[in-house]
């Protein structure tokens, strides 16, 4: 039986367009995702142990991907690699030519025209019309361009291809992997200013037997962002050993912050998504200043990084202020709760990553009960996010009437 299949985000957005305009639009996305993932590119750290550095650059692979939907989606990427081997500097860093496409993070760079396809192809199946669907289908796209990069690094580095291209990165990709998955269903409520939005939506569904026995859900986040503040008060363990309490430490106050947020958008969701907008605008503006952390702090060499950085706060400005209010308050509050989950799995997750890496004999004692509590509750905080899904589909359609 073959799969019912939709327009990604972006080809619902041309709907409206026909003949020469909507192909002269296509091929202008296809330009503007290459220059996406570009961008992105540029916000590059170089890490001391690995030839490959963290960059944004998966971030815009899957945003792309499952804006654009397949076909447009692996032309973008398509295009990028095409722009990166004349020589243009779209590569980390400002980086390119043959010799980078050639070179140990080349697999990489093929890898993310197939992750662009692969992840527009489960968008265009409705895997990007809630975030929890989304990451799943980034998560797929995540895994392809680990398939076709490890083993061309491992060409370059042979049985090192793990150490220098994996593992440093999953907690990093995660993080990047989740925050795209909770852009694109913003997206889908921005939509709300084409006509006909409603036929680019699957169906609601009636609610399962087992949803219906369960409390209103903005009960169920609060008593998640109850587990969630518990875990920040109970002793986290600390890279190089001992533990403390977790909201002494910054991946738990980071943790304590996410809780007070989901109770914020279970009382008034949508008023405490524009805060978290704001707050992540704030955030981003004082990162490179050295006000937060002296860990980030860019200079005159950096910038690349500062015009990243700059985009994605313009492009996250934008984006907030086109669909919150077209965003019903069931809509806010999943898509809220899944990025505030999110956040905070991100921080749990990270500081165990640290823990894992420094220690030479690990018991699982030495993550501290707040460390297993905190990550628990923050993932129970984005799997609620799933149960909304029925009543928000229906609230959508409505309003889309």
């Amino acid at each position: 039986m073959r799969a019912e299949s939709y327009n990604s985000l972006a080809v619902t957005a041309l709907e409206p367009a026909s003949g020469l305009t909507r192909y002269v639009a296509m091929a202008i996305l296809v330009v503007a995702g290459s220059a996406v993932t570009a961008i992105a590119a540029q916000f590059r750290l170089d890490l001391p142990f690995t030839p490959v550095p963290i960059t944004g650059q998966t971030f815009a692979v899957l945003l792309v991907g499952a804006v654009l939907g397949s076909r447009l989606g692996g032309a973008a990427l398509l295009a990028y690699w095409g722009e990166g081997a004349i020589g243009l500097p779209v590569f980390a860093g400002g980086t390119g030519g043959w010799g980078v496409i050639t070179g140990p993070t080349g697999g990489y760079i093929v890898g993310f025209i197939i992750a662009a396809f692969v992840v527009g192809w489960l968008a265009e199946r409705g895997f990007d019309r809630h975030p929890l669907s989304a990451a799943l289908a980034m998560f797929v796209g995540s895994i392809v361009i680990y398939v076709v990069g490890l083993p061309w690094l491992d060409h370059f580095f042979p049985g090192m291809a793990l150490e220098f291209g994996l593992y440093p990165f999953i907690v990093g990709d995660a993080g990047k992997l989740l925050l795209a998955a909770s852009l694109v269903p913003m997206g889908w409520a921005a939509l709300r200013y084409v006509p006909g939005y409603q036929l680019a939506v699957p169906e609601p569904r009636e609610k399962t037997a087992f949803a219906k026995q369960l409390p209103p859900l903005p009960w169920l986040y609060i008593g998640a962002a109850a587990l969630l503040a518990l875990g920040t008060i109970l002793p986290w363990g600390a890279v190089g050993g001992g533990h403390d309490i977790g909201v002494t430490q910054a991946p738990g106050q980071v943790a304590i912050a996410a809780a007070v947020a989901a109770v914020a958008l279970a009382i008034v969701p949508r008023i405490a998504l524009a805060l978290l907008a704001i707050a992540l605008l704030v955030f981003g503006i004082l990162l490179p200043t050295g006000v937060l952390s002296d860990r980030f702090v860019f200079d005159e060499g950096d910038a690349w990084n500062i015009v990243a950085l700059i985009a994605g706060l313009i492009g996250v400005a934008a984006l907030a202020a086109i669909a919150l209010p077209k965003m019903t308050a069931k809509e806010a509050m999943r898509i809220g709760q899944f990025a505030v989950g999110a956040l905070a799995g991100a921080a749990g997750f990270f500081r165990i990553a640290g823990i894992l890496n420094e220690s030479a004999d690990f018991a699982f004692a030495d993550l501290g009960a707040g460390l297993v509590v905190a990550p628990l509750a923050a993932v129970l905080l984005v799997s609620l996010s799933l149960l909304s899904q029925d009543e928000g589909a229906a609230e959508e359609a409505s309003a889309a009437r």
